[in-house]
């Protein structure tokens, strides 16, 4: 698996080594590796990390979610939706996702839980059906604090963080999705020069699921995506630069929840939206 030259220094050799409780980031959250098999150069100490080390680690953190009761069990995604009184196919359009998503987060032997965005929307209906009026904000950051995550608000923020009912929940969450991204001709690049967020944006955006993975010279990797005339090519050189380009609307949208989100938490102090990346 290693034993190769590093790419960094081009001098020493990658080598294999057991590391105990180590700490990496998996979507963006904190997690602890009880036994991590990495490679690092005898010279420059850089980490290397194997496609199927890594897939391990991602296995790991969706058991510890489910273990932790972090995500919604199957049959708790059932009940939601039965107690909304709503089909498959309208429960699909409220939350954000498919209806053969749906169906799959529903199975008892699932290979992976919903994402944490559709997770999220479920829990605030369930409890909104509890409690009626509920702090949206102050459950949002109870959530992420169960995940390893502390945020605190300003005073100013605190003050206006608003209670809204499951009826006031339900409509926002329509008008989000009420929406059509158009397709368009897609060409932006960002700089990403961090190796944990080159690492993390690259875990979400293999959990999208590209229809290929292309090896190209001087590219860290190139994801491609199809979906119908959508199309577009991900890709990620050693220099930082991240690139999207290709003709797509609503596929475009799903990458940029992937990489803006991971993106901003890296970087709290420099915002970007993407809004302004999907705006014509």
């Amino acid at each position: 698996m290693f034993g190769y030259k590093c790419s960094k220094c081009d001098e020493g050799t990658v080598r294999e080594k057991i590391i105990l409780k180590y700490p990496t980031k998996m979507m963006g959250y904190p997690f602890v590796v009880d036994e991590a098999k990495l490679g690092i150069c005898d010279k420059c100490k850089t980490e290397y990390f194997s496609d199927i080390e890594t897939q391990r680690w991602e296995r790991l953190f969706e058991e510890s979610l489910l273990e932790n009761k972090l995500f919604l069990l199957p049959q708790e995604t059932i009940d939601i939706r039965k107690q909304l009184d709503l089909s498959m196919e309208q429960f699909a359009f409220l939350i954000g996702c498919t209806r053969q998503s749906l169906h799959n987060w529903g199975k008892k032997n699932r290979s992976q839980p919903q994402s944490r965005t559709a997770d999220l929307m479920m829990k605030l209906v369930y409890k909104s059906q509890i409690e009626g009026q509920i702090d949206v904000t102050g459950f949002l950051i109870e959530e992420a604090q169960k995940l390893g995550i502390t945020i605190i608000l300003s005073q100013k923020a605190a003050d206006k963080s608003d209670s809204l009912s499951q009826k006031e929940i339900l409509e926002e969450l329509y008008r989000l999705h009420d929406t059509t991204i158009p397709i368009r001709d897609v060409r932006n690049a960002l700089i990403i020069r961090d190796a944990d967020l080159r690492e993390t944006i690259k875990q979400g955006l293999d959990r999208i699921g590209p229809t290929e993975h292309f090896h190209e010279e001087y590219c860290e990797y190139v994801c491609h995506f199809e979906n119908g005339d959508q199309m577009l090519w991900v890709k990620q050189y050693p220099t930082g630069d991240l690139t999207i380009e290709g003709h797509a609307g609503e596929l475009y949208k799903r990458i940029l929840e992937v990489i803006i989100p991971a993106y901003n938490m890296k970087y709290p102090g420099t915002k970007i939206f993407i809004r302004d990346y999907i705006a014509l």
